[in-house]
């Protein structure tokens, strides 16, 4: 409009899919908390199992993962002993992801 051209990239680069499969990985999570009648204080531990790609998002962005979950640990196996357990698609990528609150002594 009035001369005025805008440009947008839109290719996603492999940090940018990292992020996104990161992001769609806590939104899980967040869903699985709230199935499981966590309260939003709770603090968990995570466990997962996928094709390779997701580990490799969950390890690039651990940290926010962390945080944004209140997750004490991620692991890249189900967990032995959990509350919930749940499967779901990510991004068109079979995960299975384990959680288990962790009780204060």
């Amino acid at each position: 409009e009035d001369g005025i051209t805008v440009a947008v990239d839109t290719e996603i680069t492999p940090e940018l899919q990292k992020e996104g499969l990161s992001r769609e990985f806590v939104n899980r999570i967040q869903n699985m908390r709230k199935e499981a009648d966590f309260d939003v204080t709770d603090r968990i531990v995570i466990g997962f199992s996928d094709n390779g790609e997701i580990e490799e998002a969950v390890e690039a962005n651990r940290k926010t993962i962390m945080a944004e979950t209140l997750a004490e640990e991620i692991t890249p196996k189900l967990l032995d002993v959990s509350d919930f357990v749940k499967s779901w698609d990510i991004e068109d990528r079979d995960c299975e992801i384990s959680i288990r609150r962790i009780t204060n002594k």
